[in-house]
């Protein structure tokens, strides 16, 4: 797939970037849903002392310490930042590593390299590779639209800015006596050819901001398959390609009536 662009905008919406790998747990069979990485204690271990290496001394735990740890297959146990509140963050749990930003993000040549050396201390914190079965990878972009994107009721900004719409039978609008207020909360699943076994998502629905504001949130992922062999190449370049299907997915949503809202195009 072609390198895509960064999509940096004046007034971009935004609010995260989450980066996501997870490999194969151990199914329990007396407890359905459970599941365990015997080597995850050890892995936690060593992965706390490389971060703190690397300045990475606040830990905060997402889940107490008396849950057991089977009770939470591919669930992020521990965040770790550089100081309260600051980001970028890593995250780590049974069968899961995750990497987070939040604005100001400098694009996605600026996060691939701090997700990149997060990677490295997985493997290097792993006790025994050849125990590290890997699944599949998770790139997750959060953006939220507010009225300074033109927003004035989530439905009609979900069919007219965004063009995700669906018909109803007539029955609703007697029922909302016309309202223009009708809201649609969705997810659109899309196979992505250029990633055989992946699958795009495209998730929105309303939000409320702090300030009353009424937003839409908008939620474009990519999952897409590993081998199950450890390839440091083979996920970068896996998460690149799910990098360039959600820029060409977001530039085509706000092409028409938001790209203008959003300022100007920025460098990364």
């Amino acid at each position: 797939m072609a390198n895509s662009r960064e999509l940096l905008y004046e007034h971009a919406p935004l609010t995260e970037v989450i980066a996501e790998i997870h490999w194969a747990l151990t199914p329990l069979k007396m407890a359905p849903g459970a599941a365990i990485d015997p080597f995850y204690p050890i892995l936690e271990d060593r992965f706390t002392e490389q971060l703190a290496k690397g300045g990475f001394v606040h830990i905060e735990t997402r889940i107490p310490d008396e849950v057991p740890r089977e009770m939470l297959p591919h669930a992020v146990v521990r965040l770790f930042r550089t100081s309260p509140n600051t980001w970028p963050v890593y995250q780590i749990g049974p069968g899961v590593f995750a990497a987070n930003v939040v604005p100001p993000y400098g694009g996605w040549s600026k996060f691939r390299p701090f997700l990149r050396r997060g990677l490295d201390h997985l493997l290097d914190a792993y006790p025994d590779k050849a125990h590290l079965k890997p699944e599949r990878i998770v790139l997750r972009y959060v953006n939220a639209f507010g009225p300074e994107h033109g927003l004035t009721t989530p439905g009609s900004f979900i069919s007219e800015y965004v063009g995700l719409s669906v018909g109803w039978p007539d029955a609703v609008s007697e029922v909302s006596k016309g309202s223009n207020d009708t809201s649609l909360t969705g997810d659109l699943r899309i196979p992505i050819a250029d990633l055989p076994g992946a699958f795009g998502l495209v998730s929105w629905k309303e939000g409320t901001r702090p300030n009353g504001d009424k937003v839409v949130l908008l939620n474009l992922s990519i999952n897409a398959p590993l081998a199950s062999i450890v390839d440091m190449e083979l996920w970068s370049k896996t998460f690149d390609s799910a990098h360039a299907v959600i820029s060409k997915l977001f530039e085509g949503i706000i092409a028409k009536k938001i790209r203008p809202l959003l300022g100007k195009e920025l460098n990364a």
